[in-house]
Parts: C-alpha cells; sequence; structure tokens
C-alpha cells in the first residue's frame, strides 16, 4: 500500500510539474493557427487586388472587441467587391 501511495505521489508531483509547459504549448499552438488564418486571408486579399490591378485595394482592419484584448477581429475588405473575409 505504500508504495502504491508512493507512486501515486511521484504521479501527482509530475503532473503538476508539466502542466503549466502543457498550457504555454497549447496557447502556442492556438496563436499559430490564428496567425496561419489571418496570413491566409491577407493572401486572399493580396490576389484579389492583384485581379483587379490598378483599380482596386483593399483594406484590413483589426478590431479588439473585449477590454483586456482577449477578444479581437479583423476583416478584409476590398475597394470594388466590399466585404471578403
Amino acid at each position: 500500500m505504500i508504495e502504491l501511495m508512493t507512486a501515486v505521489s511521484v504521479v501527482a508531483i509530475l503532473a503538476a510539474l508539466a502542466l503549466p509547459s502543457y498550457t504555454e504549448s497549447i496557447k502556442r499552438q492556438r496563436l499559430r493557427v490564428v496567425v496561419e488564418a489571418v496570413v491566409s486571408d491577407l493572401r486572399l486579399a493580396k490576389a484579389d487586388a492583384f485581379e483587379q490591378g490598378a483599380r482596386g485595394s483593399s483594406t484590413v482592419e483589426f478590431t479588439v472587441n473585449g477590454g483586456d484584448a482577449t477578444t479581437w477581429s479583423y476583416t478584409v475588405t476590398d475597394a470594388i467587391d466590399g466585404l471578403l473575409v
């Protein structure tokens, strides 16, 4: 019984040490996904502007939705076609 309690204690300590690292890894992965989405949308806007030649332009607008700046959104608007993303 003592061996089982010792093993459970060791596992609990290792889990407690690994949790902050795991949490940071999840945050980095979420940020990476968001950045890839923004880059993809900007490439779409660039391609659309290129197709229009000198006639059009695209505007990217970032908006913070929360007072703590944790929630934000963005829109890509085309001068000719309107809202793209």
